[in-house]
């Protein structure tokens, strides 16, 4: 052998050993892969929790993958909601939402390298998760070989899942598919409780079916079931954000659990109850088609637990708090059904100071928070102002547009009027109208206020445009009421009507500072 072969032959040899050692590392990588789905398997048969479930499918993704976060999403098929562990529901909101639900859907990974969407597909082709991973370094394909569709991890995610299913359908009520009283108590020791001790706010929403027992008497029991499935699906609809939940706590008596600040809670259902008033439902009496529409009353109440909540005592400080929602039930029932009612005043103000500022700010969310917040000082304030006036105005418009909450609407307006009587009495000295009768048949009605002579102007730019106007005028001020929907063309047009916006942010920047800048932001936003 001379020289050159054996340098040939010594290079093969080289070679041949590199190739071993990529064969032991490959060989120890899948040894300890092995060692990992193994432990993953034992794990999750032992596993007596969702929850544990979900962790054990986290961290089995993060250590086969090497990926930096590693996130499960379980598909609740009767709410058709994702939901990640650590709450009892943690839901997605409606854009997360829809990129699990597309990928459930499709079967198919999503990935833009460093975030990947891997739906976990059984070997029947039934998709049972999705896991949402992130990881600076970017992915492989061979990152997902452990998560493909029939792979032992996904088929073993099944079988586990397939005890929560079960579960499900054990805190499921059969008839409207809102959660039971046992998916109450799960419910309330887990994401209740952890949501008070946060410091978050939590309203109770009770609804109770206005004369169901006349309905089952007049048309049977099945026409009864038919109108507590959809009164459920309206119900059910409402409270698909965050961890808001909806239960029947038994007959035509259902709860929302709405977490949010109490005035949004009472907005929230608010819009529910007029969502069933306008539902139509068509049932069989006789032999004969029949359409018929219910309403309910609801009762609001925000929790204020006087001791800290726990999975142990959550369920009889809810009991304890239900009270006052049932209490508001019963009060709506009693003055003439069909309403919500709220028995706390300061909800109440702040409720109809929203939908004011709604009124009159159109959707500017930014604006109108700060409206509302303003509107609610009136009543905190020592001092009085001009602006007290208009807020009672915009809180008048309100009632005449609701005739539902005009009682209560008006009920704030004079509490603001007999707080500060010199400031009501002011805009009583001289007050003019014009178009006044033309005021009622304004349908959605948009509030300018600004001086005489700007509201003298517009008003006759309105006439000559064939625009229905109506003005009030009083020592120098006047607010203009135009349509916000049918105008808006007119109001958008209109010159200086960002006066009223500008002076509420001047309020509002008075009394928060720190949002001074961010409010000037939106400074060239119309205010109605």
């Amino acid at each position: 052998m001379n020289e050159q072969e054996l340098q040939a032959l010594l290079a093969r040899v080289a070679t041949l050993e590199t190739k071993n050692a990529e064969l032991e590392s490959k060989f120890g990588e899948l040894e300890t892969q092995v060692d990992t789905v193994n432990k993953f398997i034992s794990a999750i048969t032992e596993s007596q929790s969702l929850e544990n479930t979900m962790n054990e499918i986290e961290s089995v993704t993060k250590q086969l993958t090497n990926c930096d976060k590693a996130t499960f999403y379980c598909y609740d098929n009767t709410n058709d909601k994702f939901f990640s562990h650590g709450d009892y529901r943690n839901w997605q909101d409606e854009q997360s939402a829809g990129e699990l639900k597309n990928a459930f859907e499709s079967k198919d990974i999503l990935s833009d390298n460093k975030e990947a969407v891997i739906p976990l597909v059984s070997s029947g082709g039934k998709s049972v998760g999705v896991i949402v991973a992130e990881k600076a370094e970017g992915f492989t394909p061979a990152d997902y070989n452990n998560f493909r569709q029939g792979c032992q991890i996904v088929n073993t995610v099944e079988l586990a899942l397939k005890k929560e299913f079960e579960h499900q359908g054990r805190i499921t009520d059969e008839l409207t598919h809102l959660k039971n009283r046992q998916g109450l108590n799960e419910y309330l020791s887990n994401t209740m409780c952890g949501n008070l001790n946060e410091g978050q706010t939590v309203n109770i929403v009770m609804c109770d079916i206005d004369h169901f027992k006349n309905i089952n008497d007049t048309y049977g029991h099945e026409a009864g079931d038919i109108i507590l499935k959809g009164v459920a699906d309206v119900l059910q609809e409402g409270t698909r954000a965050g961890a808001d939940c909806a239960f029947r706590m038994g007959g035509e008596e259902m709860v929302c659990i709405i977490n949010s600040e109490p005035e949004v809670a009472l907005d929230i259902a608010e819009r529910l109850r007029d969502t069933v008033e306008n539902k139509v439902y068509s049932i069989v009496q006789n032999g004969e088609p029949v359409d018929i529409k219910v309403t309910v009353s609801m009762g609001v109440h925000t929790m204020e637990p006087k001791e800290v909540v726990t999975p142990e005592n959550a369920r009889r400080i809810f009991d304890e708090e239900f009270k006052h929602a049932d209490d508001a039930v019963y009060e709506a029932k009693k003055t003439g059904r069909n309403k919500v009612v709220s028995k706390d005043d300061t909800t109440n103000l702040k409720y109809l100071a929203l939908k004011a500022a709604e009124v009159m700010c159109g959707d500017n969310r930014q604006l109108i928070d700060a409206m509302k917040n303003y509107a609610v000082s009136c009543l905190v304030n020592e001092t009085a102002d001009q602006n007290h006036n208009t807020v009672n105005e915009a809180l008048k418009g309100v009632a005449e547009q609701n005739p539902h909450i005009a009682e209560a609407a008006n009920k704030i307006a004079e509490k603001i009027a007999a707080k500060f009587p010199d400031a009501e009495k002011a805009t009583e000295k001289t007050v003019k109208f014009f178009n006044k009768n033309e005021y009622s048949k304004i349908q959605n009605k948009a509030y300018i206020n600004t001086d005489s002579r700007t509201a003298y102007d517009i008003t006759q730019k309105a006439q000559k445009e064939g625009v229905t106007v109506s003005a009030k005028f009083s020592e120098g001020k006047a607010t203009i009421t135009l349509d916000a929907v049918k105008d808006k063309a007119f109001i958008d047009a209109v010159e200086n009507i960002g006066k009223w916006a500008e002076k509420v942010r001047v309020k509002y920047s008075e009394k928060h500072k720190e949002n001074v800048q961010e409010s000037i932001k939106n400074k060239d936003n119309n205010a109605r």
